[in-house]
């Protein structure tokens, strides 16, 4: 699915010129059509939490134009963050000397079915890390496939990793990654309702604080499940029968 620019800078609350800036300076990933800028959703998430800008995570509902309806309604609620990071598991000192090191460390460590295929799973990781880093700034990585990692009938799962020593993911910022979150959803949708929940609560001090503190899996918890329910709170109600 791709998003055309007026869509994408709707859905981050960007100018047009914003995106078109990023684009053309290579900053974004993106493809043009008849002249046209479109955006893939996955990518321009990427690039928005690595800005830290505010996305709402029900923008992901208020779609914009028949594209964004079609593609992404679905009648199942959004998974919750702090659940899938329950289900997924926060892990302390990750050993690995390098990026493929530590993804080795981390798929061992994820929640999959008996039959999934680790090795091909890695081998994607690397292969994406190889064509463009999901270092944000402030020392975390996002590793994931270019493709989310869809598992279907696959709960979500989300995997915090502190690692044993620092690596070098080649953040934007030059400084080496030290926290890593790892996706596993059964849609493509989920992935980006759990990536965009990602991004707003990056925002939070608590967050911030529990992160650089290295927190373990109880402190860790309980810091994101405090910081989601703030900010459900803070979500303006939306209207009766909306999809």
């Amino acid at each position: 699915m791709q998003l055309s620019l007026r869509d994408a800078a709707r859905l981050l609350h960007v100018a047009e010129r914003t995106l078109v800036r990023a684009a053309d300076g290579g900053e974004l990933r993106s493809q043009r059509l008849q002249e046209q800028l479109r955006f893939h959703p996955v990518e321009l998430l990427e690039w928005a939490t690595a800005r830290r800008l505010a996305i709402a995570p029900e923008l992901i509902e208020r779609r914009s134009g028949e594209e964004i309806a079609t593609r992404l309604a679905s009648v199942r609620p959004p998974p919750s963050f702090s659940e899938a990071l329950a289900a997924g598991g926060v892990h302390v000192d990750l050993p690995g000397a390098d990026r493929e090191a530590v993804l080795s460390e981390v798929v061992r460590r994820l929640p999959l079915a008996e039959d999934a295929d680790r090795h091909l799973f890695l081998s994607f990781l690397v292969a994406r890390e190889n064509s463009g880093s999901t270092a944000l700034d402030d020392g975390i990585a996002i590793p994931h496939v270019r493709s989310p990692l869809v598992l279907p009938g696959a709960r979500p799962v989300v995997t915090l990793a502190h690692l044993a020593q620092p690596v070098d993911f080649r953040a934007a910022d030059g400084r080496p990654t030290r926290t890593l979150f790892t996706f596993v959803t059964a849609t493509v949708r989920q992935h980006l309702h759990l990536l965009s929940m990602l991004g707003v609560l990056l925002r939070d001090a608590a967050v911030r604080a529990a992160l650089a503190r290295r927190a373990g899996r109880d402190d860790a918890l309980a810091v994101f499940r405090a910081a989601e329910l703030a900010l459900l709170d803070r979500a303006p109600p939306r209207a009766e029968g909306a999809a």
